[in-house]
């Protein structure tokens, strides 16, 4: 399921091993369907061997352990799903978008660009980001990270201490309207604030898409990223609440993002990660 809905895009997903290739913004009983086909296809209730065994490293993906020389090796979940991908696929060169793509769920927008920034991570941070997180799943998603493990976004604020809070958040769910997005923001914004009232809260500003990307979609507009962003500034006191808005950097006099920076129409080349976490350190609050 993705957004990506060129025919080489296709082409490529199904070379790869997809059974089935669904673009948004699809219709949910035709989704349910084509699943319910494939489930029919497969046998489902083969066994799944998750262990994977490479010379002296063996990695077991039921259980979460990493052996390395016969010695157990403490690694965050998400880089050992990362490891045992890559030793899946002995003498293949990934690319930084196919690991994220097949590893981390790449094809969600918004959150996928917090995953991105995680990938090019700012030391000593703690990111909270999943595939498909939006301001109506925000604290029932469960998470982790170098640092912690298996945490849902309540319990790791009332654990630790922050001093900033940088949140981004509302493209995934901007088919339900701006309005709703608005509204769910602000809650979410109102319990951050009353878990952690003495942390500054940052407000990021969401990427831009491109302007044939923004064509495309009926709701996926740099319209309506735009109308998301002036409300998050709005809230914005320069006291508690900041707005940091790294648009300028990348998009043109237009207000869509430049298409120098991105190979989809939404998503920044790894340098601009780079780049942008850099932005993030300059204008800390």
């Amino acid at each position: 399921l993705t957004a990506k809905g060129e025919t080489s895009d296709k082409i490529t997903g199904l070379d790869v091993g997809a059974d089935d290739y669904v673009t948004k913004p699809f219709d949910v009983k035709e989704l349910l369907a084509r699943i319910h086909a494939v489930m029919r296809r497969t046998d489902a209730d083969a066994p799944v061997d998750k262990k994977l065994t490479c010379d002296k490293l063996v990695i077991n993906l039921d259980s979460y352990e990493l052996i390395v020389d016969g010695k157990k090796v403490d690694c965050p979940p998400k880089e050992m799903e990362l490891l045992y991908h890559l030793a899946s696929s002995p003498n293949r060169v990934f690319t930084r978008n196919q690991l994220l793509d097949e590893v981390w769920g790449f094809d969600y927008f918004g959150d996928s660009r917090t995953v991105g920034l995680a990938f090019y991570r700012i030391e000593g941070a703690d990111y909270f980001c999943s595939v498909g997180m939006s301001t109506y799943n925000l604290f029932d998603e469960v998470c982790s990270d170098e640092d912690y493990e298996n945490m849902d976004l309540k319990t790791l604020l009332a654990e630790r201490r922050y001093k900033r809070i940088y949140l981004m958040l509302g493209i995934n769910e901007l088919g339900m309207g701006v309005d709703s997005v608005c509204n769910n923001l602000s809650s979410v914004i109102q319990t951050i604030r009353n878990l952690k009232p003495n942390a500054d809260l940052i407000l990021m500003a969401n990427l831009q898409i491109t302007q044939n990307m923004s064509s495309k979609s009926s709701y996926l507009t740099m319209e309506n990223i735009a109308a998301v962003n002036r409300y998050m500034e709005s809230l914005a006191d320069n006291t508690y609440i900041f707005y940091l808005d790294v648009n300028p950097l990348y998009c043109k006099e237009s207000g869509y993002l430049d298409e120098q920076y991105t190979s989809d129409g939404c998503h920044p080349y790894g340098r601009y990660y780079e780049e942008w976490n850099e932005f993030i350190k300059l204008n800390a609050a």
